[in-house]
């Protein structure tokens, strides 16, 4: 797996960066330090993909309260850069982004956020239970070990409760991984990603196009560069999508050909089987009727199948070679 991502990742260019973060503004609405006028609320009603208008949260004031991201031993820290003496020479721009959401949400959300690394593979569980009894507010996995954190850190209570977090409005519409066009910091466009964080909308989320195969399919011709595609404010989730369609062999596991209708599960940079599960039009959490939030994807079963969808899908791209993009969430 890591030869092949270290073979496609060598020809792929940066399509786009996406910061994201909540419609929450201080009175004085000033923006942070490292960000433009235009990460703040824009005027007017948010539509989403759905073209429905939705409210933003109201959020108040944490009052400093310390906001752990807890970083699966295996990914490089260096990425999360939230120091501004920080020696920044080489720092590459998918730091930048996570450095411009970190100080949005530092600000207008009154919290601190620090950077977590949990060395112990299969441990994760031991350590999130010490970081919650040490005094943390909140903590948040990034790129967990689905294995261990899903089956049995989120239903043990090992992970911050939704539920109990101020300015969340888990019945709103809006709850979902669309793209809002809308929003963006420093020219970056911003995702809402639900199942990934425990405030919505606060996901880095960066696309890589592979421009030799851009080109050979005749993209340039289509849609434009990719740069072009981002700054003409044409790139959306149902643009990528569109984009698989066209060029998809694959099947979706059931021996049926892909269709416009079929559901997606996408290659990452890490790939965690339950961002396939979720790629596939899944969620790991359901909105019960009381707007309560329960964990689904609590199953070593579930877990294999979606491990079996890596593989499979993983075969197929060594087979064919045609893959335009990686998707990496973060």
């Amino acid at each position: 797996m890591k030869r092949i991502l270290a073979f496609l990742l060598a020809c792929l260019t940066v399509l786009v960066l996406s910061v994201g973060v909540t419609g929450c503004k201080k009175d004085n609405g000033t923006p942070p330090a490292g960000t433009t006028d235009a990460g703040s609320e824009p005027t007017g009603d948010v539509t989403t993909g759905g073209g429905e208008a939705d409210k933003r949260p109201v959020c108040g004031d944490f009052k400093g309260a310390d906001y752990w991201m807890v970083i699966d031993g295996g990914q490089d820290t260096s990425r999360y850069i939230n120091d501004e003496d920080s020696d920044t020479s080489s720092v590459p721009t998918l730091s930048w982004a996570f450095y411009n959401r970190n100080s949005f949400l530092e600000e207008y959300f009154n919290i601190k956020i620090h950077m977590r690394k949990l060395e112990k593979k299969y441990g994760m569980n031991s350590e999130l239970t010490m970081m919650m009894n040490s005094g943390a507010d909140t903590a948040d996995i990034v790129l967990a070990i689905a294995a261990d954190v899903m089956p049995s850190a989120i239903p043990n209570g090992y992970v911050a409760d939704l539920n109990k977090l101020e300015g969340l409005n888990l019945g709103a519409s809006y709850w979902d991984q669309r793209i809002q066009s809308g929003y963006q910091i420093n020219g970056k466009l911003f995702t809402l990603e639900g199942d990934f964080t425990v405030f919505d909308e606060l996901c880095t989320y960066g696309v890589l196009a592979n421009g030799s195969l851009w080109g050979l399919w005749g993209y340039y011709d289509t849609y434009g560069s990719p740069l072009e595609v981002v700054k003409d404010g044409k790139w959306t989730y149902e643009t990528m999508c569109a984009m698989f369609r066209d060029r998809s062999d694959l099947n979706n596991g059931s021996g049926e050909a892909l269709t416009k209708d079929s559901k997606w599960g996408l290659l990452t940079e890490s790939p965690l089987p339950y961002i396939l599960y979720l790629g596939s039009g899944k969620s790991t959490l359901l909105t019960q009727e009381d707007q309560s939030l329960k964990p689904v994807f609590t199953e070593r079963t579930e877990y294999a199948l979606c491990q079996d969808m890596l593989d499979k899908l993983l075969k197929g791209i060594a087979e064919n070679g045609e893959v335009l993009f990686a998707d990496v969430r973060f």
